[in-house]
């Protein structure tokens, strides 16, 4: 007969649960190493991601004094170096805008030194005209008078094109001053059918 061993079952799932106990260390290990990783990457990626958004919101409440300093050429690199771009445009137009606005108060003030300079002659020559007519020198009143219909005509800013009828005026008015000038030197003779006295032509042209 043969003899038969007895081992305890305690005895032969000590080896068993140590490797389980191993395994499930070994896990646990793993896991956590995993998690450390995906807190890191996930970091990593929302960092730069967050602080493009601080950066958004300033320029939103206009701040442009801002740049996204970018580590990594990734697409978040990239999308960075967009909006520093995006950011210099901006700058750039804004200049510009400025700069227009300023040209156009220049060109504005000019345009009204150059309206206020007509005005004060006409008023000067208007002056000499009354000053004239109540010493009854009526030629140096109708001189000035001409004249200052002359200088209206000729300097005052207005639409390029005016009617022959205009034009034709000023003429005449130029003649009278010559007639003045020069007494029974000249003579004028203006022969327009009626129906082209409407049409438009450049100013001065005659």
């Amino acid at each position: 007969m043969d003899d038969c061993g007895y081992n305890p079952l305690a005895r032969i799932l000590i080896p068993v649960q140590k490797n389980r106990n191993a395994l499930i260390l070994t896990t646990l290990i793993i896991i956590a190493f995993a998690l450390c990783v995906a807190t890191f990457i996930s970091h990593a990626l929302t960092k730069p991601l967050k602080s493009l958004v601080r950066l958004m919101k300033r320029v939103q409440h206009g701040n442009l004094d801002v740049w996204q300093h970018s580590k990594y050429n990734d697409e978040i690199g990239m999308l960075g170096s967009h909006f520093n771009r995006m950011i210099i445009r901006v700058k750039d137009l804004l200049q510009e805008v400025s700069l227009t606005e300023k040209r156009k108060q220049k060109a504005d003030m000019r345009a009204l030194q150059n309206q206020i300079n007509p005005h004060f002659i006409y008023n000067t020559l208007e002056s000499i005209r009354m000053l004239a007519e109540s010493n009854d020198d009526l030629r140096v009143a109708k001189l000035t008078y001409l004249l200052g219909l002359q200088m209206r005509y000729s300097i005052v800013r207005s639409e390029e094109a005016v009617t022959i009828r205009q034009e034709l005026d000023h003429v005449r008015n130029y003649y009278h001053l010559l007639q003045i000038r020069f007494p029974d030197k000249f003579s004028l003779h203006i022969d327009v059918p009626e129906k082209f006295l409407h049409l438009p032509v450049i100013k001065l042209v005659f």
